[in-house]
């Protein structure tokens, strides 16, 4: 299987023809013109739950928003089905420009005819924001943003679940490498510190997976805030909330469910998911024994990683190893475009 993007790269005029005659139809052609649209800028990592917020913010515009989101434009490539069928964890990036072509297309549609938007994204860069921001200002939007505050465990967690639903559903699905996991959640905060810097959105919202609230800024009429600007800080605080025991318990039944499911070859991920799950309840003061579930659940890896006299996190006589993600990118200054 060639997983070059530009073996899979359709000719313009034929990547045109599928947009007009079936992506507009069948995702675009509900849209209603708005005399002030909006355009809501849902963000968030992989398996953060972007997908529940979509459908609740696009529920409180109405019938007439429209959501645009690349992954769903897979689906409308030609090679896209028998890619997955062959080889799922590449069938993605193989796809992924006419994907993105087609929502560049999408959301210039939305803009050109004046409908609310709501745009999925991981919001990974700076950069990102200054372009959409550049693009909608001109035709009157109000832009608004979503930002999910979702621990890095919980994402992992639950982009190894997306892709196991999926290969359940219909014989494939859709893996997000960890490299780019660790991309988008360091680069929300960067991308947030620009909105907050440069006001560039009316509205900044900060929401927890089930929907609470943690942080609400907007503009006031003199186009400052109207609250000291502080989107990345909720999103680490809320990043950072104490799990309830409810919550430990879900997590860790789904772990379990996935350990039984997965590729063995995932296994690792899944791993690495638990124990970042275990060092975030032992930093915020919890006592389940996640370290016994890792124990029992991936033994070999654990002698492997850490021999087999060293405790989980801590090779023997060694220091601490940490699985977490990397710290966020520095605040971005004006020589700092991603």
């Amino acid at each position: 299987m060639n997983a070059d993007p530009s073996a899979h790269l359709l000719p313009l005029e034929e990547s045109r023809r599928r947009f007009d005659e079936q992506i507009v139809p069948q995702r675009l052609a509900h849209g209603v013109r708005q005399e002030r649209p909006v355009l809501v800028i849902v963000a968030g990592p992989p398996g953060s739950g972007k997908t529940a917020v979509e459908n609740r913010v696009r529920a409180d515009l109405g019938g007439g928003a429209v959501v645009v989101d690349a992954d769903a434009m897979r689906i409308y490539h030609p090679d896209y089905v028998t890619l997955a069928l062959r080889n799922d964890r590449l069938a993605s990036p193989a796809t992924h420009p006419d994907a993105t072509r087609w929502a560049n297309m999408a959301v210039a549609h939305c803009i050109e005819h004046g409908y609310d938007l709501v745009l999925s994204t991981t919001l990974r860069t700076a950069a990102t924001v200054d372009y959409l921001s550049s693009r909608v200002r001109p035709a009157a939007y109000r832009i608004e943003i979503a930002a999910l505050a979702v621990h890095e465990a919980a994402s992992r967690l639950g982009v190894l679940r997306r892709y196991q639903d999926g290969r359940d559903d219909a014989g494939f699905g859709r893996y997000v490498p960890t490299a780019f996991q660790q991309d988008a959640y360091g680069g929300l905060l960067s991308a947030l510190d620009r909105v907050d810097d440069a006001r560039l959105a009316d509205v900044v919202n900060v929401y927890r997976r089930d929907g609470h609230l943690l942080y609400h800024n907007e503009l006031g009429p003199g186009g400052d805030w109207v609250r000291p600007p502080g989107a990345r800080a909720a999103v680490e605080a809320g990043r950072a909330r104490s799990w309830s025991a409810e919550e430990i318990t879900v997590f860790l039944a789904q772990a379990e469910g996935l350990r039984a499911r997965l590729p063995a070859d995932l296994h690792e991920d899944l791993r690495i998911a638990v124990q970042a799950a275990r060092d975030h309840i032992a930093a915020s003061g919890g006592t389940p024994d996640v370290g016994g579930f890792l124990r029992a659940a991936f033994p070999s890896a654990l002698r492997a990683q850490f021999g087999a006299r060293g405790t989980a996190g801590r090779p023997a006589g060694g220091a601490a190893v940490s699985h977490r993600f990397p710290g966020p990118p520095a605040r971005p200054g004006s020589d700092q475009a991603r």
